[in-house]
């Protein structure tokens, strides 16, 4: 069993793996396309290569500052006109360039000036180079004077446009990149965020410790005892089962309650016997009054839980009468000395001390051994909701490992933990402010609790007609007997149990009251 746990265990933790990589996936699916369309609307800007172009400008008399970019300047004046000057510069270009005025070409494309310039240079040259140069550069200036002349402004400045046009282009290009981005990456944030989110609330999955076995139940049970659906007072009958327990040869006793008896069927044998009660109800020590709980002492003694006689009883072993030793005989009531329709009892196997849930009075009392009078422990100050409070409280569970009392508390709706002298109880399951349910975290009134070696929780639900099962812990239950809300006396329902115990085996055993039998879920 525990390699299948651990099977099971690598399986959740493949699964979650797969399931991390399936979103990196995702994730990296959504990113690389969006990437690459960032990087069409927004390419980078390609590096500038140092081409030599001629950048001609043409004012007015006075100075003008070089620019920025100026390699080299000359000033030249012409004999045609005087008043102006020419500045010829030399500046890096990425593959042509113009002369421009205000924004206008004025000349032809760069290879025909050029062309021009150089043949002018190279007639002047043989005589006087120094002097050639400043004639070529005159000459392309005179060639264009004119219409420079005349697109001047009024100031005589010109102005000098680096390829305006294209810059302008750019920057509304980089305007639209830096936007783009800026929205990309919004809606990338937003999608992140909404899968981490959806991750993140996922609901977890309960993953069980790798030393703790798979418990499961076949869901058919198969009856013990009792005739399905035939309530009889005959010796192999039952009438409404309250409970059910062994003792340590693994005979099974039965709280016949509406038969007034205690039932005992001999292991693996069809032997029935009555061991406590006549048959009929009374207060005389021989007889019971719809017993609730039987339970067996260190000495082999049985205890019963007589609830309409208000007392608890001790049957010694073979005998034929009662002892009263907690209560008084069909006198209800909530001195220390009286019980009101008491049904849970258990002892602490260390002091010997007996607990009662004495449901009409909402409390929990204990008996010290051989005592004729209770101490409260917990409740009884009316019923409630309160973790000071009990509500009608049935089933009793005493776990030695923490000194604690598990109290059913049917009224309430929920299974508490009452450690001996505190004040108060905490929540085991169900609902903490007594509100009845269906769901897998809801009781409609609890009857017993108990638990097996590992710690895990078995809960009779009554009014659900289920048994629920609780890991240690756990607050979420899962049903293994019986359909939730539907009563039934197939072999897979049930109908108002009322009780419930495990063997050794973890067989549980159910007291299926309304169908009057006992049914066992084998585990496997």
């Amino acid at each position: 069993m525990i390699q299948e746990r651990k099977a099971s265990i690598v399986r959740v933790r493949r699964y979650q793996r797969s399931l991390d990589n399936n979103v990196s996936s995702f994730v990296l699916n959504l990113l690389i396309p969006l990437i690459f369309w960032i990087q069409r609307i927004c390419p980078s800007i390609k590096k500038k290569r140092s081409n030599t172009a001629i950048h001609i400008t043409i004012g007015s008399s006075r100075q003008i500052r070089p620019t920025k970019n100026n390699l080299r300047k000359k000033s030249i004046t012409t004999n045609k006109s005087p008043e102006h000057f020419v500045s010829v510069t030399n500046i890096n270009r990425q593959h042509h360039s113009r002369l421009q005025l205000n924004g206008n070409i004025i000349g032809s494309d760069s290879s025909t000036k050029r062309s021009s310039l150089r043949t002018n240079d190279t007639a002047n040259t043989s005589h006087h180079s120094k002097h050639s140069r400043t004639t070529h550069y005159e000459n392309a200036a005179t060639g264009y004077s004119t219409s420079i002349k005349d697109r001047s402004d009024q100031k005589g400045m010109t102005q000098d446009y680096h390829r305006k046009s294209k810059r302008n282009k750019k920057t509304k290009r980089s305007r639209r990149c830096i936007i783009m981005s800026l929205l990309i990456t919004v809606l990338l944030i937003l999608i992140i965020g909404i899968i981490l989110l959806v991750l993140l609330i996922k609901p977890k999955q309960v993953i069980i410790p790798t030393n703790m076995p798979v418990l499961r139940w076949n869901s058919t049970g198969v009856t013990v005892a009792g005739i399905s659906g035939n309530a009889s007072s005959g010796s192999n009958y039952l009438n409404r089962p309250f409970d059910v327990t062994w003792d340590y040869a693994n005979n099974l006793y039965i709280a016949d309650r509406y038969n007034n008896r205690i039932q005992k069927y001999l292991f693996d044998t069809t032997n029935i016997t009555t061991v406590a009660g006549d048959g009929t109800l009374g207060p005389s020590s021989y007889q019971l009054h719809y017993p609730s709980r039987v339970i067996f002492d260190s000495n082999g003694n049985l205890l019963v839980t007589d609830s309409a006689n208000h007392r608890i009883q001790l049957w010694p072993s073979g005998g034929i009468s009662g002892t009263t030793i907690a209560g008084v005989t069909y006198s209800p009531g909530n001195s220390s000395t009286q019980l009101n329709t008491p049904y849970g009892i258990v002892l602490n196997p260390i002091s010997g001390a007996l607990y009662i849930s004495d449901s009409m009075n909402h409390r929990v009392v204990s008996y010290a051994s051989g005592a004729n009078s209770s101490t409260l422990l917990l409740g009884g100050n009316g019923a409630g909701a309160s973790n000071i409070q009990l509500n009608n409280p049935v089933g009793l569970h005493f776990d030695s490992f923490t000194n604690s009392l598990i109290i059913a508390n049917f009224g309430g709706n929920n299974i508490v933990q009452y450690v001996l002298g505190a004040n108060n109880w905490t929540l085991l399951a169900g609902d903490i402010n007594g509100i009845s349910g269906m769901t897998s975290t809801t009781f409609s009134a609890p009857t017993q609790a108990v638990f097996d070696p590992m710690g895990n929780m078995y809960v009779a639900d009554r009014n659900n007609h289920r048994v629920q099962f609780f890991y240690k812990g756990q607050l979420n239950g899962t049903t293994i007997a019986g359909v939730t809300s539907t009563s039934g006396n197939s072999a897979t329902t049930l109908n108002t149990p009322w009780s419930l115990k495990l063997d050794n085996q973890l067989n549980l055993y159910v007291a299926d009251t309304l169908n009057h039998r006992i049914q066992k879920f084998s585990r496997y």
